[in-house]
């Protein structure tokens, strides 16, 4: 009996380590860049390309330090159907803290991640703090695009 009960703590404590990993790399380890921001540009860059064909300025803020984010590069924003729309409607800007501090500070970006939609002008049009997912991230552009062609 208490060979039973010491193979069972040992094979619940490798388990509990075996998760733990697994969460740690989910969370912790850096992702790659989502594909939708192959061709980097600019904040200044996307902005004077919208200017020029009217597109809206999808922008993402993160921080390789921020677990969420992390999350956020490896489901939502690796959607296809994100690229897909982003390819057609939008000029995207990736914005990491340690390279682009001034850029993301010039938008009032005070947590990681936000996104945000610019107008062709440069101006927020929405801004929405944490993580989405695929779905949600589309309509989020969608609705901010469709405000821009509006106004």
């Amino acid at each position: 009996m208490k060979k039973i009960r010491v193979i069972a703590i040992v094979a619940l404590a490798l388990a509990s380590v075996a998760l733990g990993a697994s969460a740690y790399r989910y969370y912790f380890v850096v992702a790659p860049t989502p594909g939708l921001f192959a061709e980097p540009e600019t904040l200044d860059q996307a902005t004077q390309r919208a200017a020029e064909d009217g597109r809206v300025i999808l922008v993402v803020v993160t921080a390789d330090f921020c677990p969420t984010c992390q999350a956020y590069k490896r489901h939502g924003l690796a959607d296809p159907a994100v690229a897909e729309w982003a390819d057609q409607h939008a000029e995207t800007v990736y914005l990491e803290w340690e390279r682009d501090a001034d850029a993301i500070a010039s938008l009032g970006v005070r947590g990681f991640p936000t996104t945000l939609v610019l107008g062709a002008d440069g101006a927020v049009l929405r801004a929405q703090a944490g993580d989405m997912t695929g779905s949600e991230l589309l309509g989020f552009a969608r609705r901010a695009a469709a405000e821009a062609a509006a106004s």
